[in-house]
C-alpha cells in the first residue's frame, strides 16, 4: 500500500462478529490472498476482491502472452512453421487469464 493510501485511511470502526462469521471472513480474505481489511472494504463497497498474488499472476500470465505474441510474429505468424503451436499457446494463455479473473472473488 502507497503512503498515500495509508494517510487516507484515517478513521477506524470496531465490528462485534460472531465466532463463526469471522473464521469464515478471514478465510474468505486469505483465500483471495487480500488482508483482512481489504476484504472487509471491497467486499461492503461491492468490488472485486483481488489479492496481490492473484494480481502478479494475471500479470505474469499476460507477460507471457506478450512475448509468445512477440515470437510467433518474428517467425511468420499465422503461416510460419510454428503457427499451430503458437496459436495453441496464445489460446491456452488467454483461457488462463479468463478463468483467473473469473475465480476472483466478487
Amino acid at each position: 500500500m502507497s503512503t498515500s493510501e495509508s494517510r487516507q485511511k484515517t478513521r477506524s470502526m470496531a465490528v462485534r462478529w460472531a465466532p463463526d462469521e469471522l473464521d469464515e471472513v478471514q478465510e474468505r480474505a486469505a483465500l483471495a490472498g487480500a488482508t483482512f481489511a481489504e476484504f472487509v472494504r471491497a467486499s461492503a463497497l461491492g468490488k472485486r476482491v483481488v489479492g496481490r498474488d492473484v494480481r502478479i499472476l494475471i500479470n505474469e500470465l499476460r507477460r507471457l502472452g506478450g512475448l509468445q505474441k512477440h515470437l510467433a510474429q518474428r517467425h511468420g505468424g499465422r503461416t510460419g512453421a510454428w503457427a499451430k503451436e503458437y496459436e495453441e499457446l496464445f489460446r491456452a494463455l488467454h483461457e488462463a487469464v479468463r478463468r483467473s479473473e473469473k475465480a476472483l472473488v466478487p
